[in-house]
């Protein structure tokens, strides 16, 4: 692994201007960079552990495979960049530009993503344990072609993550795992949360008119006052789901699992609950003019 101080010597007296520099394997634990320009940087499986990146330009650069453990990237931007596996674990990318940046496979345990931009970015198979995205734009591409799906957030972890007030439009979230999400306020109209797990999860006055949940297991979650107004709620796990105030006009309740779920006040118009389970779930003052059962 090359060096900071030896590459500093070998190649360039201003650390601040490094675009398209070739720092691959570079140890660049703890570095300042502040405000550098990293443009079409290689900096692939290096070490940037510690390291000051606030406001530094990361358009295009490659850092896949590189640990960024506790790197501070605020206000950074990293637009179309490449973090294929990358390890941010605990970084701090608050106010960050990851627009359309690729980020499979990345760890993105415990990292800081307050109102940072994901706008298209693809995190097939990332983790988002316990992040912070408060306030982040996710207004992720949907790809309808299963192939090309990892446009969107197919198989990401969202495990304990805060993610209130987030705008996810169009998302895919398929197969996802939420268990245990704080997702209340987010909007994820038309969302596709096809067997996504969201046990426990937090989705209070959440937004998902013409969401996609089918098969989707939402056991103990909170759907308080939530937007469900014609989503497709096929087969889905509501078991002791608390749906109190909720839309879910014309909602497909079709052969889901109600048992001990709460409907108080819920607006249940026109929709289909044909073999639904509905044992000892909760109906008072709950609207169910012309459902189908």
């Amino acid at each position: 692994m090359t060096n900071w101080d030896d590459f500093r010597k070998k190649v360039s007296r201003n650390k601040n201007n490094l675009g398209g520099a070739n720092l691959e394997d570079t140890d660049l634990s703890g570095v300042d960079l502040r405000g550098a320009h990293l443009e079409h940087a290689n900096l692939r499986g290096a070490n940037l552990e510690g390291a000051h990146l606030e406001g530094a330009s990361l358009v295009d650069a490659d850092l896949g495979r590189a640990y960024l453990e506790g790197a501070n990237m605020e206000n950074a931007s990293l637009k179309i960049a490449q973090l294929t596996d990358a390890n941010l674990k605990g970084a701090h990318l608050e106010g960050a530009d990851l627009s359309f940046a690729t980020m499979i496979g990345a760890n993105l345990k415990n990292a800081h993503l307050r109102s940072a931009n994901l706008e298209g970015v693809n995190l097939e198979d990332a983790s988002l344990r316990s992040a912070n995205l408060r306030g982040a734009s996710l207004k992720v591409v949907n790809m309808t072609d299963e192939k090309s799906s990892g446009a969107g957030l197919k198989g990401v972890s969202l495990k304990n993550a805060g993610v209130p007030e987030v705008e996810w439009v169009v998302a895919s979230l398929k197969g996802a795992n939420l268990e245990d999400a704080n997702l209340e306020d987010t909007d994820l109209l038309g969302a596709n949360m096809r067997g996504a797990n969201m046990r426990g999860a937090n989705l209070k006055n959440a937004h998902l008119r013409s969401a996609n949940l089918l098969g989707a297991n939402m056991e103990g979650a909170s759907l308080r006052e939530g937007d469900l107004l014609g989503a497709n709620m096929r087969e889905v796990n509501l078991k002791h789901v608390d749906l109190i105030n909720a839309d879910l006009q014309n909602a497909n309740l079709e052969d889901a699992h109600l048992e001990g779920a709460h409907f108080e006040g819920a607006n249940l118009e026109g929709a289909n609950l044909r073999g639904a389970n509905r044992e000892d779930a909760y109906w008072e003052g709950a609207n169910l003019k012309n459902i189908q059962k």
